[in-house]
């Protein structure tokens, strides 16, 4: 994930996790193996790390937030990238390109809604409780998904 300084504080935050090693491989299996996107995983993080705890109310905007891009622009054009990955290269990096673009929109619009939610504060780090509410709205038969993927915000 490259960074681009006109972002708000959550898109550098999620460049900055997302770059460390091993991070961007598991939020990937995550979001591949278990339907959980990276966005709504960065963006639980993001508010646990400035000590936000989500309601049920913020986790079903924020979802709602994610669930357009993703249903709309991101999972199709994921597919057509992934057709091109072994036809041409310049192709495949202007829809790459194009992915990154549409998920910095999806970004903004994530710092925008959580910037307007009443969240609540917290006297401590919330990604963990924040992962598994997100996780838990999703996916109720969360267990089978390894602790070690979960925790990919402690690398």
């Amino acid at each position: 994930m490259q960074q681009n300084s006109n972002h708000h504080s959550f898109w550098h935050y999620a460049c900055a996790l997302y770059d460390r090693p091993g991070v961007s491989d598991k939020l990937l299996q995550l979001q591949d193996q278990h339907a959980l996107p990276v966005s709504l995983l960065l963006m639980m993080a993001w508010l646990g790390s400035r000590r936000l705890q989500v309601d049920a109310a913020a986790l079903a905007a924020i979802n709602a937030c994610v669930d357009a891009s993703e249903q709309n622009l991101l999972q199709p054009l994921r597919q057509i990238r992934r057709q091109l990955r072994s036809g041409d290269p310049a192709l495949y990096r202007q829809c790459q390109a194009l992915e990154l673009a549409i998920e910095q929109r999806l970004f903004d619009q994530l710092q925008q809604l959580a910037d307007n939610l009443p969240l609540a504060a917290a006297g401590h780090d919330c990604t963990a409780s924040n992962l598994a509410a997100a996780i838990a709205t999703r996916q109720p038969q969360a267990g089978s998904i390894e602790p070690a993927l979960l925790a990919f915000w402690q690398t």
